[in-house]
């Protein structure tokens, strides 16, 4: 019996949708904290966009889909880019590991090895302790100056930001050396500058955010909230939106800790 195209397509939209219910049911295990973040109809979201990034890099297993979401809520949704995460790119792109299996493996054991590098800023009482020091973190920053950053305060601008940084989260910091924080900050005034956001303190929150939510958090999926804000027009001026992105980071950290 020859089975049609429309029908291929009415097994295949199962059989997409029978995966993506088991991965929203295992997302509530894996990863508690973003189930009090997101509904189940943006956790769905989350999943497609995992899949077709996994599928990009020729992941089309039903096991390394679902090893590459949970990365996704480890890492960030673009942790697969992300100039923080330099290796991810550089095992993604290595041309001699050749099977799948062994390339989700290695990808998802670096993966682990790295969290668990930083797993002390994150983890038990100190964990809570940096967590809160970064809540914190953000609410000064929300009465940074609300004036442009002229050239000749870049500089000082630069060491306070490290600064502040190296106290949320110290081991990151060590990660990333100095120089990679100075490129952090670099690309972090990069991206408000792409959304007309020039100020200090505009500055300030999109160095914190990338640094802490991974540095493609202004279109990440698993952030619905920054990216509405961002792309939403009827907000013309720019410090309503430094506003508005101050507290939905803040909403985000909070309930993602209750």
């Amino acid at each position: 019996m020859k089975i049609r195209a429309e029908q291929m397509e009415t097994f295949e939209e199962a059989a997409l949708r029978s995966f993506e219910n088991r991965m929203v049911a295992h997302l509530q295990n894996f990863a508690p904290n973003h189930s009090k973040i997101l509904t189940e109809d943006e956790m769905r979201v989350v999943i497609r966009h995992g899949m077709k990034q996994a599928e990009c890099h020729q992941f089309t297993s039903e096991r390394s889909l679902r090893i590459y979401i949970e990365l996704m809520l480890m890492l960030g949704s673009s942790f697969d880019t992300d100039p923080q995460l330099a290796w991810a790119a550089e095992l993604l792109n290595d041309e001699t590991i050749k099977g799948e299996v062994e390339r989700i493996d290695r990808l998802q054991q670096k993966a682990w090895d790295y969290v668990e590098q930083v797993l002390p800023d994150f983890g038990g009482a100190e964990g809570e302790a940096s967590a809160k020091s970064f809540i914190e973190q953000i609410r000064q920053l929300r009465h940074t100056r609300n004036e442009n950053l002229i050239q000749s305060e870049v500089p000082e601008f630069y060491q306070r930001v490290i600064a502040q940084l190296k106290q949320t989260l110290p081991r990151k910091c060590e990660l990333l050396s100095e120089q990679g924080l100075r490129r952090l900050i670099n690309r972090g005034m990069g991206l408000a500058s792409s959304y007309n956001i020039t100020t200090e303190r505009g500055y300030a929150f999109f160095v914190a955010a990338m640094f802490m939510l991974g540095s493609g958090f202004d279109k990440d999926p698993q952030l619905p909230w920054a990216e509405r804000v961002l792309q939403d027009l009827s907000i013309t001026d720019q410090n309503e939106r430094v506003d508005l992105l101050f507290a939905g980071a803040i909403d985000c950290l909070k309930r993602m800790r209750q």
